[in-house]
C-alpha cells in the first residue's frame, strides 16, 4: 500500500490489477486507517478515467450484500453523488415517491451525510422509515410497494469505518461517484447526478461499461447533481449502447425558472418539512424540481415518450395524492420490521 500511495502522490496512474487490489483491500479493512484517509485524498473523484471508475465499481460491488426480487422487476435508482455544495433538499430522494406511484419500480439506494446537511437516509428516517430492513425484506418490499430504500451500510460491511474516515477527510473522494454505481438491488436504469461536468462522460462510460441498459447522467450548471430549475442541465442519455449528450433547460418542459436559493435547507428538520411539502403537492418551486426529475425517471423507465410527458404523469401522481400514499405504505411496511 506504501509503494501505491508513492505512485498515487507522483501522479503514476495505477494498473488495474494495482487498483483493484487496493480497493479489495480498503474493503475487507486491511489497511490502517491513516493509510486509507492518505489513498482518499490521492484519489479524488475529479480525474478519475472511465476505466479506473469501472474497475473499482466492480470490486466494490464483489462486497455488496444483494437485494434480489423473485421476480426481475425493471429497477431503476435515482442517486446523485452528493458533493455539489448547494444545500438543497433532497431531490432525487422525493421524486423517487412520485416516480413510484407513477409505476416505476424504484430501488432506491443511499447513505446519511457524508459532506452536506441532510442525506437521503437522514430525510427519509426523519419522515418515518425504518433503515434496518435486511435483503429478503427489501427484496420482497420491491415487489410489493414497488419502491424500497436500500441504506448503504447494511449492504457494505466495511462502511463503517470508512465512512468515519470521509466524514474526518470532509472532502470529495471517488467513493462519492462509487455510489451509483454499486446498486444492492443491480438496478440496470439509473438517474444519476454528478457534481462536477467533467464526470458526465466518465460515468456515462462506466455504466456502458457495467451493464446499464438506460440512463441519465445529469449535472447543473451551478455545480448541481440533479436536473435543475434555475439554468442548463448537462446530460449524457446511455440508450442500447449508445451514449449522447445534450442540454436541457426548464423552459424545454414549461417549467419556471427558480433560483437554487429557494429550494435550500440548512437542517435535516427543513429537508423533511420540503420533502413532505412536496407530497403534499404545495406549489413552488421544489415541487417543480422533484417533477423534472421524476419525469426523467418516467422516461428512463419507460413509462412515457418524452421527458414533457413525463412531467405531466409526474404531476398527476402529486395531483392525485398517490405518491403520498406511496410513501405511507413504504413506511408503514418498514415499521413492521422495527427491531
Amino acid at each position: 500500500m506504501q509503494l501505491v500511495l508513492s505512485k498515487l502522490v507522483e501522479g503514476v496512474p495505477l494498473q488495474p490489477p494495482e487498483l483493484q487490489d487496493t480497493f479489495r483491500s480498503i474493503m475487507r479493512g486491511e489497511i490502517p486507517e491513516s493509510l486509507v484517509a492518505a489513498l482518499l485524498v490521492k484519489f479524488p473523484a475529479h480525474g478519475v478515467s472511465s476505466a479506473e471508475l469501472t474497475a473499482a465499481a466492480r470490486v466494490v460491488r464483489e462486497f455488496i450484500i444483494p437485494v434480489a426480487p423473485k421476480d426481475e422487476l425493471p429497477l431503476i435508482d435515482l442517486c446523485g453523488t452528493g458533493g455539489s455544495s448547494t444545500h438543497i433538499f433532497n431531490v432525487s430522494t422525493t421524486a423517487s415517491f412520485v416516480a413510484a406511484a407513477a409505476g416505476c419500480y424504484v430501488a432506491k439506494h443511499g447513505n446519511r451525510s457524508i459532506s452536506s446537511c441532510c442525506g437521503s437516509a437522514d430525510v427519509l428516517e426523519a419522515v418515518g422509515l425504518n433503515l434496518k430492513l435486511n435483503s429478503a425484506e427489501l427484496a420482497i418490499c420491491l415487489e410489493e410497494i414497488g419502491i424500497a430504500f436500500m441504506f448503504t451500510p447494511m449492504h457494505r460491511p466495511a462502511l463503517p469505518t470508512l465512512n468515519k474516515i470521509r466524514k474526518e477527510l470532509a472532502v470529495r473522494t471517488v467513493f462519492n461517484v462509487l455510489g451509483p454505481l454499486t446498486n444492492p438491488a443491480g438496478a440496470k436504469t439509473q438517474l444519476v447526478g454528478v457534481f462536477d461536468r467533467s464526470l458526465i462522460a466518465v460515468t456515462a462510460e462506466s455504466l456502458k461499461a457495467l451493464g446499464s441498459r438506460r440512463a441519465f447522467v445529469v449535472h447543473g450548471e451551478e455545480g448541481l447533481d440533479e436536473i435543475s430549475i434555475s439554468g442548463r442541465t448537462f446530460i449524457a442519455e446511455l440508450r442500447a449502447g449508445t451514449i449522447t449528450e445534450f442540454i436541457l433547460h426548464p423552459h424545454d418542459l414549461d417549467i419556471e425558472v427558480a433560483s437554487l436559493s429557494a429550494i435550500q435547507v440548512n437542517s435535516i428538520e427543513q429537508a423533511k418539512d420540503v420533502f413532505m411539502g412536496v407530497l403534499h403537492n404545495e406549489l413552488g418551486p421544489a415541487k417543480n424540481i422533484v417533477l423534472i426529475n421524476a419525469a426523467a425517471a418516467l422516461y428512463l423507465s419507460g413509462k412515457t415518450e418524452s421527458l414533457i410527458d413525463g412531467v405531466r404523469l409526474a404531476a398527476q401522481a402529486l395531483e392525485s395524492g398517490s405518491a403520498l400514499r406511496k410513501y405511507e405504505s413504504l413506511v408503514a411496511y418498514t415499521q413492521r420490521y422495527t427491531r
